[in-house]
Order: structure tokens, then sequence, then C-alpha cells
């Protein structure tokens, strides 16, 4: 920013960059200028405006994002102690070969940021604006018991530019979109692979598929395009399923895609997410928000926070949230607008796609959601599968009882309800009682006991017929055990009652038994989720291992397991928890670099367990 900051008795000071301290008289020499940089090459060359993105807009739109590079020349030197450096984090067992870094304008991740980065909640954004993380999050969790952490980490990661403004697009002409694609039969490979076998489509169910393929011909077949939107929803799609494969996967299909979209999976999965972003900036420009724009909001969203950028995927929904509903869509399309089934339909997919979303974002950053229940009367969407859509002057519903492709969806808005009552009940300004913990708790179990049969036990014909189940349901486990941990955790950092209290006094006794039961449940719960991220490795390919929610369940449970080594080191289970943790550095390990954050969690779990060990 060009300046920085000093607290002193509660107040901040401006901190010049230089001091003028003449060290023997005499004329004055001429200074150097010592001007902050905030433009890379190119565009300071230009003399132009840059958004400092990594590529930056600019260089995006004039194709030289590749030779976009940040001035790293040494800038306005600050006098030593004048501004607290950061602090460095000794190297550790995690080697160094095996560890992705993703530098964002020159900076690497390290060691002391491995809490932010594993937990999507880096302390600070490149710039150096603070982030937020609520009570109940890991990280603050973490924060409470001395965990170091540093300020002004750079968030892991993406290493796109961010949504430019409208100022900075070229409206001299709309040419032909085709060409920015991999060849047909290549792109219809991605579509389907994001659709079948990615997972993406499998836990976000908000893109339907009849509806697309229609558009998707209407693309291919002319060369002008009508809905910019659809662009930018077709190029996210692209990149999302290329996030989730394998090069070897790909390499086959990679000898046909034209050398200058790239020759290899990272490059054209960058240069179309680069494209989606950049045509969506275009569409938000020139024309009303759409259906699709949601679609590749969300998309965008989910592709940012696997890269591991907490920043763009908070912004991003955020703004997707609230162009929903200034479209009207937190009323519903048939009640309130008077819309055909299907079209309403749609609408409610979406918007309660962004509710369920929202409310992740809560539990997992600890940041107030955006969406309220008494400001909306959407009803819940129909379980039918994608083919049971279709434009009709009725739509019936099946009941939850029979598996869609859908029913994932319908009990996630349930789950997500019980969220945001957590929220709103335990994570607010006011502590919660502990009889509320215990409803809210008594609230997750009792959601979990009304699970569908299919949720629970799969039949031979299921898994054959709706192999997507077995993985839906798994991850509905791992949701309710995160949370009943968040639930609980709290209470972990209560001074266990000494043996010798006096158990005549009701509130010593009642404290005692607080105690008991939150360590009890959120050990167990801790074994409960590591078993079945355990489960799940074995039975997903390395590709599915992509999503950032998969790295943040192994290290949540793992450091909140440390936590309680650390409240309690003469426990007899202490051995017995340190398994469990190191069971989790290697399920973390295993992820490699298929996770971009997964080996800062094993970083940040080295540091821990070393804690533990010298307690």
């Amino acid at each position: 920013n060009g300046t920085g900051t000093s607290t002193v008795a509660g107040t901040k000071h401006s901190l010049p960059l230089s001091f003028d301290v003449p060290s023997s008289p005499g004329p004055p020499t001429k200074k150097k200028r010592n001007r902050i940089t905030l433009s890379c090459i190119e565009c300071h060359r230009r003399k132009q405006q840059c958004d400092r993105g990594n590529p930056c807009s600019r260089c995006v739109k004039r194709g030289m994002a590749d030779q976009c590079v940040m001035d790293t020349k040494q800038d306005a030197q600050v006098p030593s102690g004048g501004v607290r450096g950061r602090r460095k984090s000794k190297p550790h067992a995690a080697q160094a070969g095996s560890a992705s870094t993703s530098p964002v304008n020159g900076h690497a991740p390290t060691a002391a940021s491995a809490v932010a980065a594993a937990a999507a909640a880096a302390a600070a954004a490149a710039g150096g604006s603070t982030s937020y993380l609520g009570p109940g999050t890991v990280a603050d969790f973490l924060n409470k018991i001395g965990f170091p952490q540093q300020a002004n980490e750079p968030h892991v990661g993406s290493v796109y530019a961010p949504l430019p403004k409208p100022g900075d697009i070229d409206h001299a002409g709309r040419p032909d979109m085709r060409p920015q694609f991999p060849p047909r039969h290549v792109t219809d490979y991605l579509i389907n692979h994001f659709f079948g076998n990615s997972t993406l489509n499998w836990l976000y169910d908000s893109v339907h598929r009849p509806t697309f393929d229609r558009s998707y011909g209407q693309f291919w077949a002319k060369e002008e395009t009508d809905n910019l939107d659809f662009v930018a929803l077709l190029a996210v799609i692209c990149a999302s399923a290329l996030q989730f494969l394998l090069d070897s996967e790909i390499e086959r299909f990679m000898v046909d895609v034209p050398a200058e979209l790239g020759t290899d999976r990272e490059t054209l999965r960058a240069k179309l997410f680069n494209f989606s972003r950049m045509t969506l900036a275009t569409s938000e420009h020139e024309q009303n928000p759409t259906l699709e724009r949601l679609q590749t909001m969300l998309l965008v969203a989910i592709y940012s926070k696997n890269e591991g950028s907490a920043t763009d995927n908070y912004s991003i929904i955020g703004a997707a949230i609230r162009i929903a509903q200034s479209m009207g869509m937190h009323r519903d399309g048939e009640g309130k607008w008077g819309m055909r089934p299907l079209e309403a339909e749609l609408r409610r997919r979406m918007w309660w796609a962004l509710y369920s979303y929202d409310r992740c974002q809560n539990m997992t950053l600890g940041r107030p959601y955006v969406i309220h229940d008494q400001h909306c009367d959407v009803r819940l969407p129909l379980n039918l599968d994608d083919d049971e859509l279709f434009d009709a002057d009725k739509l019936l519903s099946k009941p939850i009882s029979l598996p869609t492709h859908y029913s994932y969806q319908l009990l996630n808005i349930q789950y997500s309800k019980i969220v945001g009552r957590i929220a709103d009940e335990c994570f607010g300004v006011r502590p919660p009682t502990y009889r509320t913990v215990l409803e809210l708790d008594s609230a997750l179990h009792e959601f979990e006991r009304n699970l569908p049969s299919y949720f629970r036990n799969q039949s031979a014909a299921d898994a054959l017929e709706r192999p997507y189940l077995a993985y839906q349901s798994q991850m509905m486990m791992m949701n309710l055990q995160s949370t009943r941990i968040a639930l609980h955790r709290p209470f972990l950092l209560r001074n266990p009652p000494d043996e010798d209290m006096d158990t005549e006094d009701e509130q010593n006794v009642r404290t005692a038994e607080f105690f008991k039961t939150s360590r009890a449940a959120c050990v167990l719960n801790c074994k409960k989720l590591l078993s079945a991220q355990h489960l799940l490795q074995s039975t997903i390919s390395k590709a599915q291992l992509r999503w950032f929610m998969l790295a943040f369940r192994t290290f949540e449970p793992a450091a909140t397991l440390c936590a309680a080594i650390l409240q309690n080191p003469t426990d007899p289970q202490a051995d017995d928890l340190d398994k469990w943790v190191e069971m989790a550095r290697d399920l973390l390990l295993n992820m490699g670099s298929e996770n971009v954050v997964a080996l800062e969690g094993v970083k940040g779990l080295d540091i821990l367990r070393t804690r533990c060990m010298a307690a």
C-alpha cells in the first residue's frame, strides 16, 4: 500500500517509508526516488494501470499472460525495528522435493502459514488486507492454544487474475469464440467427464444437462454467440474437468489441441479458466445476468477453492448470491413470478446450491452467512433426475426414499439449515449454553438417523446403476462428523476437572461432566472422520483427491487431536491420539501434488506434533 502501520497505545500511526537522517553536514545529495511498484513490468512500460493479478487482466487481453511478471526490484527501505518482519519457519520433515508450492506475486507458502493454507483461511491476502477467521474454525481454535501463524502470508494456490473491471474490456468486436476451445471431440470428452466422473456434478448439481446440451449444440453450429454467459460456463466446465483429470487420462487428446491453447493439461486448464473469467467480465458489462452466469460463478468459486484460494472463492460466491437476489431468485419462481415449472425448477436448484455453499463457507471460515431464511420463500427442488425435468404444465417429485441424482442436494439443504442454526446459536457474538450445544448435537444425530436407506447401505443394483451414491454418502457422513467436531471443540480448551475436586459442589460436578462429554465427542468424531478419509482414499482415483475439503477434513481432526494432547499431555490416551495424528499425516502425504494444500497441512501437523512431544 505504500505505507506501513505500527500500533502504539491502541492507535495506528502511518509509518514513513524512509527517514532523512543526515550523517554529516554538507550540501544535500540527490536522492533516488523510492517509488513503490504497483504494476507488472509490461504495464509499467506502457504506463497503464495494472490490477496486479498473476497474470494481470491487461496482459491476458494482450495475449501475453505467460509473460506477465511483477517487478521484483527492491522497493523503499524501512529501518530495522520500524515494522515487524515476518516470522520465518524452520524447514521440517516434509520433503521439499515432493511439495508443490504455488507462488503468488513471488511468494511461496511457508510452514508457519500451514494452518491457514490447510484450512483455506490464509491470514492475509497478498495485498496485505487482513482475513477474518470466525469462532469455531480450526484456525481460530489453534490461535487460542498459541499455535504460530503469520499475519501477512499470501494465500496459497491460485495464480489467476481477479475479475477485471468493465473499463478494461475492449468492445471493438466479438470474434468467433470457438477457437478458444479445444477441438469438438476433446471438448465433448471434457464435458462428459465433468458430468459423469469428476465428482463435481455429484456434489454441486446446478447445471441441467439437457438444457446445457441444447446450448452446446447451438454454440458449435454458428460463429456468433448471443449468450456470453454460456461461453463462460462452457470454459469453466472444461477447466474444472481438466482440474479433475490426471495427465495420463488427457494425454492422448493433447496431440489434437492447437499449440496456442497449450501443450499440456496444466497450460490448457489455466487458459480455459482465464478465458472463462474474462468472458464473464465482458458479459457482466454487456448483458443482463442469466442463470448461466450464476452457474459459472459457482463453478469458478469451487475451482478457486480447490486451487487453495479462499479469497477468490469467498468474494465470488458472495457476488453470485447478490446477483441471484437481484434476479429475484430468493422468491419462488412459480409462486411469486408465475414462471413455467421447468424454468422455476432450474432457478430453485441454482438458489439452493448457493444457499448450501454459503452455509458451508460459514462452517469452514467462521464468517457470517449471507442468505437468511426469513428473506426467502423458495420451495425445495423436486427429487428428479435431469432427464425427468422437461417443459410441462406440471412436474411431480419422487419421494426422498427413492434415489435420484438430485437426492444428495435435497439432503444437503436440510444439513445446511442445521449448520445455519449452529452458526446462529453457537458461533455468534454471545457464547452458547451447554444445553444449546447438546440440542444441536441431537439435531445432527436425528438428521443422520433419518437419512434414506440408500445412503447407509447401497444394494448391488444401486451401486451399478448409480455409482455416485456411495461417494455422496461418504461425503455426507464426513460433513456431519466435521460439524460435530466444530460444535464440541470450544469446550476442549476448558481446564480438565481435578480428580480431588469437591464432589459436593454441584457446579463442579456439572462442569466435569461437560468437559468429559465434549472431549469424548470431539475425540470420537475426529477418529471417525480420519477413518472415513482412509476408506475414501482407498476407493477413489488420484484425480478425485483434488477437492480442497478432503485435505481440510484430514488436517482439521488431526489438529484437534493435537490440541487434546496439549491440553492434557499426561493422559494415558495421548500416545493413541498421536498415532491417529500420524495416520492423518500419511493421508495428507498420499494426496501429494494432487491436492495443492495437502503438503502444507503436513508441515502444520509436524509443527503441532513437535509441540506435543515437548509438552
